[in-house]
């Protein structure tokens, strides 16, 4: 019996340990059907989870998505009709929203319309906003959406092109995507440095980026046709692409995110001091054993 028990523990953490291996989903933001959408990023496939507001018929415009540590989906509403803008929590398994809070600072003196975002290992949530001159990185509390401004963007970048999108690296660097061209941004001073740019022609200049588990760059593409391609976070340059293809007639991803459910530690089912107490008799069993030897 009591062997049985101490089975079921092992059981247990190896199926933990196997769940640790689970894919990551590619979740979006489909701002043509506001929809929550999972792509398989082998075939371009994009399947519906469900809408945000299925009882409404307000116009969203989803523009970043990020998905924190706990699994909680997060995308900026930039410039709603019919609701306020701001950051909203959606449901992973349905899509429905769940909350939203106001990102426009009435003191700021201008729109504070947030574009990318991304949590860092630390759980601190990052965002650009991307409006002419007030360009900047941010934080946001996700509770309140209050948005703290770590640096202006806007003298950085060339062209009026400004970073509309976010993602950190699983190493932790900050990179950005800015109207086809690749950047990192320092995240504690918001210097930009440029990579590099290969996303010309075909692939238009509505960009959403994610990085997978594994640090494959996974940039989504908004234009004429909906693209899916990988580019060297060296380089910037295009590795691989493909075309994205769903059921609906109509497909405009605002945001892209990786997240797997193995990247919730799992509660134990058998806590340590219950293991503990399981081994205890066996211990207990080898030292008589071991007397019994020595006698």
């Amino acid at each position: 019996m009591k062997l049985t028990a101490c089975m079921a523990a092992a059981m247990t953490l190896t199926a933990w340990s196997g769940a640790a291996n689970a894919a990551a989903i590619l979740y979006g933001i489909d701002n043509d059907t506001d929809s929550l959408v999972t792509i398989n990023t082998a075939t371009g496939e994009v399947t519906t989870v469900g809408a945000t507001n299925p009882s409404t018929e307000s116009f969203y415009n989803y523009i970043g998505m990020t998905v924190a540590a706990d699994g909680t989906v997060y995308v900026t509403d930039q410039n709603g009709f019919g609701v306020d803008g701001g950051l909203v929590v959606l449901d992973r398994t349905t899509g429905v929203e769940l909350s939203r809070v106001s990102t426009d600072q009435a003191s700021s003196g201008f729109s504070r319309a947030q574009t990318g975002l991304a949590f860092d290992e630390n759980g601190v949530l990052y965002s650009t906003q991307t409006l002419s001159s007030a360009a900047s990185l941010n934080t946001i509390d996700p509770a309140t959406g209050v948005v703290t401004t770590i640096d202006s963007l806007a003298e950085q970048i060339i062209g009026g092109n400004y970073p509309s999108t976010i993602a950190f690296s699983p190493d932790g660097v900050l990179f950005g995507m800015d109207n086809r061209r690749l950047i990192s941004i320092d995240k504690t001073t918001g210097d930009v440095q440029e990579i590099g740019s290969d996303l010309a022609g075909i692939y238009g200049n509505n960009l959403s980026m994610a990085f997978a588990p594994d640090g494959t760059l996974y940039v989504a593409s908004r234009g004429i046709n909906d693209y899916l391609v990988t580019l060297d976070p060296l380089t910037g340059a295009v590795l691989t692409s493909i075309l994205l293809s769903s059921a609906d007639s109509s497909l405009g991803l605002g945001g892209i995110a990786f997240f797997s459910d193995a990247d919730v530690q799992p509660p134990s089912e058998v806590p340590l001091p219950a293991a503990a107490f399981l081994f205890a008799p066996f211990a207990a069993g080898l030292m008589r054993l071991r007397r019994r030897k020595a006698g």
